[in-house]
């Protein structure tokens, strides 16, 4: 299995170069978001961040493809990948 440093560091050279323009986020916040949600699902929380921003900037349906994605890789099919919300597909 990989680590959860290697996850991380794959989350953390992510580039949002195909966001959509209906996100209005900037892509370090949303990767920002996506890297403390991830970190919160393998349980590890952080005093000093805004888990109600991370609410605020990731939709249910982002969050539920990071869950797929970080927990359970081996149900990710090719219909996940071209769904991705927010046009985050390369």
């Amino acid at each position: 299995g990989h680590s959860l440093n290697s996850i991380f560091e794959v989350t953390k050279s992510m580039e949002f170069q195909n966001l959509d323009d209906k996100s209005r986020v900037k892509p370090d916040v949303l990767k920002r978001g996506i890297w403390y949600y991830i970190e919160l699902v393998f349980g590890t929380a952080h005093d000093d961040y805004d888990y109600h921003q991370t609410n605020q900037i990731l939709p249910i349906e982002l969050k539920k493809y990071c869950k797929k994605v970080t927990c359970f890789p081996e149900m990710v099919n090719y219909s996940d990948y071209v769904n991705i919300p927010f046009g985050l597909a390369a």
